[in-house]
Formats: C-alpha cells, sequence, structure tokens
C-alpha cells in the first residue's frame, strides 16, 4: 500500500498543520480553519491540490472506517467532525468545495 502521506501530501499538509491536536486553541471554529487557511493562500495552487486529493481519498473504495483511520491515524487531523454532527465524508466535502471556490 503506498504511504498515505505520500499518496496525498496536500491534504497531509494541511490536515496535519492546521487540524492538529491544538487547532481550537487558533481557531473558535471548524470552518474559521479554513477561512484562516485561504486567507494565507491568496495565490496559490495548493488549495485546488488538496480539493484534488479529497476528491481521489473520497472516490476511493474505502468504507468510513477506513476514511477515518486514514485521516486520523495517517494523515495528522485532530478535528472529529461528529462533534459538530458532520460525518467525515460530510466534512471532506465541503473542505473540497471552499478549497475550490476560493
Amino acid at each position: 500500500m503506498i504511504n498515505p502521506k505520500e499518496q496525498f501530501p496536500a491534504l497531509h499538509d494541511f490536515l496535519s498543520a492546521y487540524y492538529h491536536e491544538d487547532w481550537n486553541v487558533n481557531a473558535q471554529t471548524a470552518n474559521n480553519v479554513i477561512i484562516h487557511f485561504l486567507s494565507n493562500a491568496s495565490a496559490s495552487e495548493i488549495p485546488t491540490q488538496i480539493a484534488e486529493e479529497i476528491d481521489e481519498l473520497l472516490t476511493a473504495k474505502i468504507n468510513d472506517s477506513e476514511l477515518n483511520n486514514l485521516i486520523f491515524d495517517h494523515l495528522g487531523c485532530y478535528y472529529s467532525p461528529e462533534a459538530d454532527n458532520l460525518t467525515v465524508r460530510d466534512w471532506l466535502a465541503s473542505i473540497a468545495k471552499q478549497m475550490r471556490n476560493h
């Protein structure tokens, strides 16, 4: 199996840098994290790459448990979307949408 950090480098960098274990110290809500990221990524191609990697991940033939494992155990995410009544799939889809609309 390919290393998830290598297969999804932009998503790994985003999740581990912005949704690290103290993410809520820097932002009041999970959505504010995305807003902060996008405000610093003005001319960058990174938002598009993140959206593309999320699309690839969401179309992969993996179940929700495997997706959760990938996000939390391999890609460095410490935010739990369930706390905001979202599934990981729905949360990732919303991130991809915001990245594309940037």
